[in-house]
């Protein structure tokens, strides 16, 4: 989808398309720097995820507002330190209605929105999902859901 710009010619409004960029947001929990192969491991074992930082832009240093992951993103989606969103901790809120994600900023500038999570604590039964047009989560049984994962392949032959 395009989104459209206004431009003046000769007096008269035109529209313009305006091609906008794709956003990958890739969060990996509990994985160092200096294990990535384009942060200069050998033989990483990380080419699509270098392949895909070469293409793009990619931030040489990166700083969390909490060592905890639902904090952590509801931080990235939000933009709020965890005292504003509320979520302090794994497992002791939701991301209130209110605050305003990422990907809601995006569906209003006309974006298709998805997301692909691995673990519990990144489900939407956080209210992390705010804004996405599709959101994949589904775990096991909830009997041992603090510990139930799903494989990187699962995640990406999601998004694809």
């Amino acid at each position: 989808m395009l989104l459209s710009a206004i431009l003046l010619s000769c007096g008269q409004p035109v529209s313009v398309p305006k091609l906008r960029p794709s956003l990958v947001l890739i969060t990996v929990d509990t994985t160092r720097r200096d294990h990535i192969g384009i942060y200069g491991k050998l033989n990483a074992g990380t080419e699509n995820i270098d392949g895909i930082a070469k293409q793009g832009i990619r931030f040489d240093q990166a700083y969390s507002t909490v060592p905890l992951t639902t904090p952590a993103h509801a931080s990235i989606l939000t933009g709020l330190y965890p005292p504003k969103h509320g979520i302090r901790n794994n497992g002791d809120a939701l991301l209130p209605k209110e605050a305003t994600t990422i990907a809601e900023v995006l569906k209003n500038h006309d974006y298709d929105t998805a997301a692909s999570v691995s673990a519990f604590v990144t489900t939407r039964i956080w209210q992390l999902d705010q804004g996405f047009d599709s959101y994949f989560d589904t775990l096991g049984s909830a009997e041992q859901r603090w510990s139930q994962e799903r494989s990187a392949q699962s995640v990406t032959d999601d998004l694809i």
